[in-house]
């Protein structure tokens, strides 16, 4: 299948990650970063421990996984919440790679009736999780940084800065999270409206990290 990105009233101008993308980068300068948006969930239920759908979890294992394939990732960090976990699990295990949980890329608005500040140990036996990452966010502190939209920016140019910082041009790197915050991303790099955006789950889009930290504030 096809990662699309609809946008109200015409076509993105986002590129969407494909099989044209080259494999490997080189040079000077910041690391090329792919954002994608967990697959099917039921729509009534945005909590925590909400799973993919059966659907879902069949295109996590095929389209999620075939469309990262060629596209040359070496790091992947996660949202914490189930669903997203599962939706890159299959591509994870596919190459070997262990997935980065951080509060960062947490869902927005708060779903649950108190915020989840740490991962279920369960996650840790059942995902292929590096559990000697530290969330550069720390979980306990996800209240705070999930209060409204603005602190929902801030928190993921803060971890976009880190990500720049943190990695070379020659990696290339997963932000696995949700739907607000694929929207934010692509309104600070282009500045297009979030009310006119309508990112599809399990799409894949590349991010200009730059532009993005150079954004609207």
């Amino acid at each position: 299948g096809e990662s699309i990105l609809r946008v109200a009233g015409g076509e993105s101008t986002m590129r969407v990650a494909g099989d044209d993308a080259p494999a490997t980068s080189s040079g000077t300068g910041p690391p090329k970063v792919f954002v994608l948006r967990h697959e099917k969930r039921d729509p009534t239920d945005p909590r925590f421990f909400t799973p993919l759908t059966e659907e879902g979890m069949m295109d996590a294992a095929k389209t999620v996984s075939d469309n990262l394939h060629d596209l040359g990732i070496t790091k992947i960090y996660a949202s914490p919440f189930l669903r997203v976990l599962q939706t890159v699990e299959p591509f994870a295990r596919r190459k070997g790679l262990l997935v980065r949980v951080d509060y960062s890329l947490y869902e927005h608005p708060e779903p649950n009736d108190e915020p989840v500040t740490a991962l279920p140990a369960e996650f840790y036996e059942r995902f292929p999780i590096d559990a000697a990452f530290a969330s550069i966010l720390d979980g306990n502190r996800i209240g705070a940084h999930n209060a409204d939209a603005a602190a929902l920016r801030r928190r993921l140019q803060a971890f976009l800065k880190w990500v720049v910082e943190n990695h070379g041009a020659d990696e290339r790197v997963l932000l696995a999270t949700h739907q607000t915050s694929c929207h934010e991303l692509m309104h600070l790099q282009s500045g297009v409206e979030i009310e006119t955006l309508d990112v599809a789950m399990g799409s894949v889009f590349e991010l200009d990290a730059e532009a993005a930290l150079g954004g609207s504030s």
